[in-house]
């Protein structure tokens, strides 16, 4: 009873954990809300993309007429010249891990990178008819480009990190309780090691 008890409490546990970084890890879109022109206005920044898609920086609708703005970008790390793109209204798909939907307001599209791994700093300067304003100050958003993974392979590795962390954190329990933990310990180490690739 007690085993079963503690493999329940190292599921929540992970479930927990899966659920905040998918919330607040560094691929999920910079998201919040700000004033302009006296309105609330709320954005969606993209930070991960899939080569050979454009990487979409949207204000959300209802956006006021008298906002313009336009994004600063370049390749991380490099000493590219940096590019503009103007925000022009319109509909953006915004997609993240296989989901995609359709968002009203106004955007820019930053083109596709070509490589994997290869990651963008920009900023986003907005405007209600004065001097341009960065979103986010002076620190840049940081955006990273990956390969197309198959459904298949995602999946897979999707369960056995979450196997994994489960096991190591069923793992810590055992531990806590003065349990016997060291079969639990190469369980954790394999697991994990797999969860990798």
């Amino acid at each position: 009873l007690k085993s079963l008890l503690l493999w329940s409490l190292a599921a929540i546990i992970t479930l927990l954990c899966v659920m905040y970084q998918d919330k607040t890890g560094p691929t999920y879109p910079l998201e919040g809300e700000l004033t302009l022109c006296g309105e609330t206005v709320s954005y969606k920044f993209q930070r991960s993309e899939t080569i050979g898609k454009s990487l979409k920086v949207v204000l959300i609708d209802p956006v006021p007429g008298e906002v313009s703005g336009h994004v600063r970008y370049r390749r991380l790390n490099s000493d590219d010249r940096w590019g503009d793109a103007r925000m022009k209204r319109g509909e953006f798909e915004i997609s993240r891990r296989g989901r995609s939907e359709e968002v009203k307001g106004m955007g820019a599209e930053l083109p596709s990178l070509r490589v994997r791994a290869g990651k963008y700093e920009y900023y986003v300067y907005l405007s209600c008819g004065g001097e341009p304003f960065s979103v986010t100050g002076e620190e840049p958003v940081i955006a990273r480009y990956k390969g197309k993974v198959p459904t298949w392979a995602l999946f897979i590795h999707i369960i056995v990190m979450f196997g994994s962390m489960t096991v190591a954190v069923r793992t810590l329990l055992e531990a806590m309780v003065d349990g016997s933990y060291m079969k639990l310990i190469w369980a954790t180490v394999i697991s994990l090691i797999l969860g990798g690739f």
